[in-house]
């Protein structure tokens, strides 16, 4: 399930992976909600796709507000950690 999240092009999400308040990008996954930047190293929950015919280019996912604002929520991104992760999840 993909609810009020952004996937980007060339991405991959494997079944039974729910995707919530987040933007994901080939195996990174940047949480909304928590401010949380995550990279699956399971293939199989997440990848970068690329289509026939042409290179694999590694992704570059900086997010950025969409303005400049003095609110507190436009400093989300700097105290954004990454956490790799190898955890298998079944349902």
């Amino acid at each position: 399930m993909i609810e009020n999240s952004s996937v980007l092009p060339n991405t991959y999400v494997g079944i039974w992976l729910d995707v919530r308040h987040s933007i994901v990008q080939g195996n990174r996954l940047l949480n909304l909600e928590r401010g949380v930047l995550v990279e699956i190293s399971d293939s199989r929950l997440l990848r970068s796709n690329v289509p026939a015919g042409q290179s694999k280019r590694t992704p570059t996912f900086v997010p950025k507000p969409a303005h400049p604002s003095p609110l507190p929520q436009a400093k989300t991104f700097h105290r954004i950690r990454s956490v790799s992760t190898t955890t298998e999840f079944e349902s």
